[in-house]
């Protein structure tokens, strides 16, 4: 239900709104996310004693493989994986039909380019937070000797940081909405932009040469648009039905992400690099690469991924066994009465 509420609060401001609503609502949702990440990682950090404490218990546990130079690449954290796979990952978001309408949007080229220097910096702290917060979470558990996933009391890896928050600002008010604030945040910039890139590049290239623009009235032509977000917004809260069939969102995200990004990686260099090919060639490169990256994603078997240690420890007095406890005792006063 609740992902269904974002889908409609979502398609109906960026369909009202557009591009300018979009913009505006993904400034003041990055704000917010920044804010989380730093409240569950300096009050997760000083609950366990301090950043160091944060380090030292994760190199300790091999979470930490800074400088891993194994060539191998099916190992997912080596300094070659993540250095030339996080610049090929961030390239596919900075050439995405949402970044590049972004571009077209401001007043210059020269502004076209400052967003982009700035998008890498504000890129680059949103991945450190998310690190930071990471091996925050893993350094109170660890603390703890006990692991909430391996000991059954979360079901899916995703639940792992709200169950964590639940347990850090279970006795400070508002700041467990701060976290779902955050992540609403991220969920509804994301859609939002998707949905209006969607809706734009299906109007300038698949409706808009078939039709005589200057002969129909601009209100009408505005309506067409709007008409055109709201049906991706409601095709995506029907995906998003869906998602419960993936045991790992994020994961899956990563691989469509990759799959879809790289060939459309490829098309731009192609384009910068190679100007005087033609639309056909392009488009038979661009089908093939997606073939390619399609197998390499979703067909092939995956090499088997050695888990690292976890503890099946329950954590004892987690927030859901104290709400237990505070209720039993409810109904044991009320009992008494």
């Amino acid at each position: 239900m609740l992902f269904r509420s974002i889908g409609v609060v979502c398609t109906f401001y960026s369909t009202i709104g557009g591009m300018k609503a979009v913009v505006a609502t993904d400034t003041l949702q990055a704000l917010t996310m920044l804010a989380t990440f730093l409240a569950v990682t300096i009050r997760g950090a000083i609950d366990v004693g301090g950043l160091g404490q944060v380090f030292r218990l994760a190199k300790e546990n091999a979470r930490l493989e800074f400088f891993n130079m194994n060539f191998d690449p099916t190992k997912k954290t080596t300094f070659w994986t993540q250095t030339i796979g996080g610049f090929f990952f961030y390239l596919t978001i900075a050439v995405s039909q949402s970044s590049y309408q972004r571009y077209l949007s401001v007043s210059s080229l020269h502004q076209a380019r400052k967003s982009v220097t700035l998008g890498f910096f504000l890129a680059l702290l949103v991945s450190l937070c998310t690190m930071f917060t990471g091996l925050t979470m893993y350094a109170n558990y660890a603390a703890r000797g006990c692991d909430p996933y391996g000991s059954g009391q979360v079901c899916h890896s995703d639940q792992l940081l709200p169950f964590f928050v639940m347990e850090l600002y279970e006795n400070l008010p508002g700041l467990t909405g701060l976290f779902l604030a955050g992540m609403l945040s991220s969920a509804l910039s994301t859609i939002s932009s998707s949905i209006n890139s969607l809706a734009a590049i299906t109007w300038a290239d698949f409706i808009a040469p078939y039709i005589d623009t200057s002969k129909t009235p601009e209100w009408k032509l505005a309506l067409a648009n709007k008409a055109l977000a709201a049906a991706y917004g409601l095709i995506s809260i029907g995906l998003a039905t869906l998602s419960h069939a993936s045991s790992n969102i994020l994961k899956t995200r990563m691989t469509i992400y990759g799959v879809v990004g790289g060939p459309f990686v490829g098309l731009f260099v192609l384009g910068m690099l190679v100007p005087f090919s033609s639309q056909k060639s392009a488009l038979t490169a661009f089908i093939v690469a997606l073939a390619l990256s399609s197998f390499l994603g979703f067909g092939q078997p995956k090499p088997t991924k050695k888990p690292l240690s976890l503890s099946t420890t329950p954590c004892e007095n987690s927030w859901r066994e104290n709400r237990s406890e505070e209720h039993t005792s409810e109904l044991q006063s009320h009992h008494d009465l």
